[in-house]
């Protein structure tokens, strides 16, 4: 039986001054769609200065920070108890140092950074089969994060989870009032939380650091 692989975004608002942000958590399902919960939960959290593992099946509908899911792949190569075992056993929580080889993607050991990496394996592995640039893939989610929060025409629902798909073509200028930030403006997170900067300004509301090109933001 096949299982669905997305990553869950949480929108985690900023306080005092800190910018709001996604929180990823990799999801898995053996369900022919992502409405029947709970769900396989695969995370990677902060506690302090320690990084832990935290794996569990949870119902996602219940956290109101909760934005949607943003459909990966499907495969047959894993089960949802395997795919569980293989990340529980070659990506410990711990910094291997590995970071993500796209020119915006996440600052530093996060739980972007955690998931991004695994994503890289299964590329390499040929679990997930992809023609789009893994090096966009950072921008294409946070993209699709924007997507789910306006429920837009291209958000579909499964049962209540919104929906993004990584697969889903976009055309440029889809979201003109979307801009982004540098790399080096992605380390405001709160230093206790293993959260990624929300990398969505309104137009007019830049920090004024220069933004990727619209067909990579967009495209990938």
């Amino acid at each position: 039986m096949p299982i669905r692989v997305g990553i869950a975004l949480y929108y985690v608002a900023g306080l005092y001054g800190a910018p709001s942000y996604f929180h990823w958590i990799l999801v898995a399902s053996s369900a022919d769609t992502w409405a029947p919960q709970p769900i396989l939960a695969l995370e990677l959290k902060k506690t302090f200065s320690t990084y832990i593992q935290s794996f569990t099946h949870c119902d996602v509908l219940r956290s109101t920070a909760f934005t949607g899911i943003v459909h990966l792949f499907t495969t047959t190569r894993y089960t949802p108890q395997t795919f569980y075992a293989t990340i529980k056993d070659n990506f410990p929580a711990t910094d291997p140092g590995w970071r993500f080889p796209g020119v915006y993607g996440p600052q530093g050991w996060t739980c972007a950074t955690w998931i991004l990496q695994i994503l890289w394996r299964m590329r390499e592995e040929g679990t997930w089969v992809s023609d789009r640039n893994f090096d966009h893939t950072y921008t294409r989610v946070l993209n699709l994060g924007s997507e789910l929060i306006e429920r837009t025409k291209n958000v579909e629902y499964q049962g209540g989870v919104r929906i993004g798909f990584h697969t889903m073509t976009m055309e440029a200028g889809v979201f003109p009032h979307v801009t982004y930030a540098t790399a080096t403006s992605l380390v405001k997170a709160p230093a206790n939380y293993a959260g990624d900067p929300l990398i969505r300004l309104e137009s007019g509301k830049s920090d004024g650091s220069q933004s990727p090109e619209t067909s990579d933001a967009h495209t990938i």
